[in-house]
């Protein structure tokens, strides 16, 4: 039997042992499939396979069962019909998506092989407009044609993974709502605009803005002076060897609580001149091409420095440098710091490791948690050995593989 014969009663009673979660289900992924028969249903036990030609009919009778569903996440199959018989399907099931889950304040569409087609990068973005006025957390790593004309006033989440350059477009966003912003790769004058069309020639006042990521400045570089972030808590700056990159052209607000970086060493000092007193997690990385400057560690141990001295006590400071050759070409650590974790010894030679050793021991004699890598397992025993031998306080030691 197929389940487009199914009667209502019946299909309902089918979705919910397919599906297996309460009546009360606050989050439903719908996984949109054709022709799929009833006898597959048992393949989607926490996902609902939802064939787009029968959606309003689904939708009416699940409307009861599921009305107060408050997050959904798409996911498209590969189309199987032709494209104006699919288009018009889909286009229906939206409708009656929208008419049947009208408390939905989050979207996530999820890309597969072969569905970045027209239709359901239209899809996606009519479903967004629908949902618009009550939207509050956006993630996809889909292409989506957001509606130019729709502001999404209540988002206050956005996460965007990929830009396909297929002539997408950020969603219009009220920049005193929006607290998460996560970036992909997206042209500057894109970025800009999703905050309104004025936007792209003054300041940008992101007021509630707390936490900030993105993987590719270099589009951002010019213009980052006039973000203006007084709430920003956690930044993830992605890699750039940019001198003119993203953290040197911006004003990072003093209640900053974490700092990922993956940048050059004009980068690492220019967060090591700022004052950031609550700052309690912080990574560094070093980008493989900047390992061979011989200014990068010392510009990334300037920021330990200036951190350190004003870290919590279980702070957490995970350094990803290599290691000097000389203990004393590079600033110290602070005494205060407790906790160490130790990324990467994929520089440290075994003639350069009684430098690293003497470095980071006498630095920080209150350390009671280390964590390091077993990259090369004689040196990271020597490394532990000297610890533990000369704090007996070190009460946590961990490897772990890279």
């Amino acid at each position: 039997m197929h389940i487009n014969d199914l009667p209502d009663d019946v299909l309902r009673l089918v979705l919910r042992w397919a599906v297996g979660v309460p009546d009360d289900i606050l989050r439903l992924s719908l996984y949109w499939a054709f022709n799929y028969d009833v006898d597959v249903l048992h393949e989607f036990k926490h996902n609902l396979p939802l064939p787009a030609v029968e959606a309003a009919g689904f939708m009416r009778s699940v409307t009861s069962e599921w009305g107060g569903v408050k997050s959904l996440v798409l996911e498209f199959c590969p189309l199987s019909q032709p494209d104006d018989e699919a288009d018009a399907a889909m286009e229906a099931a939206c409708s009656a998506v929208a008419a049947a889950f009208p408390g939905v304040s989050g979207l996530c569409f999820c890309a597969s092989i072969s569905n970045s087609d027209a239709a359901t990068i239209k899809l996606y973005g009519r479903l967004t407009g629908v949902y618009a006025g009550q939207l509050e957390r956006l993630d996809t790593d889909h292409p989506v044609n957001f509606p130019p004309e729709v502001v999404f006033k209540r988002l206050k989440r956005l996460n965007v993974r990929h830009y396909y350059k297929l002539g997408d477009r950020l969603p219009r966003m009220d920049p005193d709502v929006l607290e998460v912003l996560n970036l992909d790769t997206w042209p500057q004058s894109q970025a800009w605009a999703a905050f309104g069309p004025d936007m792209t020639s003054r300041e940008i006042r992101l007021s509630r803005l707390k936490a900030l990521r993105f993987v590719q400045l270099e589009d951002f570089a010019e213009d980052m002076w006039r973000l203006h972030l007084p709430s920003l808590e956690c930044l993830d700056v992605g890699a750039t060897y940019n001198p003119h990159s993203l953290i040197e052209l911006m004003m990072l607000p003093p209640r900053m609580t974490t700092i990922k970086i993956c940048a050059g060493p004009p980068v690492l000092r220019a967060v090591a001149r700022m004052a950031l007193p609550a700052v309690q997690h912080l990574e560094i990385d070093i980008p493989y091409e900047a390992d061979s400057d011989p200014t990068a560690l010392p510009a990334a141990n300037r920021i330990l420095a200036g951190f350190l001295s004003v870290f919590v006590e279980d702070m957490q400071a995970d350094v990803s440098v290599p290691g000097p050759d000389d203990a004393d070409m590079v600033e110290p650590f602070d005494a205060k710091i407790k906790r160490l974790v130790v990324e990467d010894f994929r520089t440290i030679l075994p003639e350069q490791l009684a430098a690293v050793v003497k470095y980071m021991v006498l630095r920080t004699p209150a350390l009671t948690w280390l964590r390091v890598p077993l990259a090369i397992e004689d040196l990271v025993e020597v490394f532990v050995r000297a610890y533990t031998s000369r704090y007996p306080h070190l009460n946590y030691v961990e490897r772990f593989f890279r």
